[in-house]
């Protein structure tokens, strides 16, 4: 996958996200009409990278300590929703201290983020398919409803 961003009016970052070693030169061949667009660029920085970046806790309370956003548990920036996931578990945790109930947010964090990482557990699930050659991929280019439902519920902050 390839990320295009811009960083000021004349400069803009590219990141690519895979699996093995690759240099930047050749995981930019991947993608032919970026390899074009960037025919004669100058860069600006040097390659960096990092990752993986997939981070599992048993629990989003030790103690006294609540987690919350990516300490709590992060799965894959595949859908870009982390600051909205930080923002509302934040707050949950936030209300829970405010509450007197530190205790309850293990409960309150759980029914929030389920769909988020229900969804996004099934989207990992599809990117793995489609690279075993099965053509799920397709099929869901054909019925794009289903994964505009899948975005539409990420999206929708209405997580829980």
């Amino acid at each position: 996958e390839a990320y295009v961003t811009p960083v000021d009016d004349e400069t803009i970052g590219v990141a690519f996200l895979f699996e093995e070693h690759g240099r930047f030169d050749d995981l930019l061949e991947e993608f032919p009409l970026l390899a074009d667009r960037l025919e004669g660029a100058t860069p600006v920085s040097d390659d960096q990278g990092g990752g993986p970046f997939e981070q599992r806790v048993r629990r989003p309370q030790i103690g006294r300590v609540l987690l919350a956003g990516d300490a709590a548990g992060y799965l894959d920036a595949l859908t870009g929703e982390g600051v909205a996931l930080a923002v509302e578990t934040g707050s949950l945790a936030a209300e829970s201290i405010a509450d007197g109930e530190p205790g309850s947010y293990p409960a309150r964090y759980r029914r929030a983020t389920r769909t988020y990482f229900g969804l996004t557990e099934m989207l990992l699930w599809i990117r793995q398919v489609r690279r075993s050659r099965v053509p799920l991929i397709e099929l869901l280019d054909r019925i794009p409803f289903v994964f505009d439902g899948f975005l539409e519920g990420l999206g929708g902050r209405s997580w829980g």
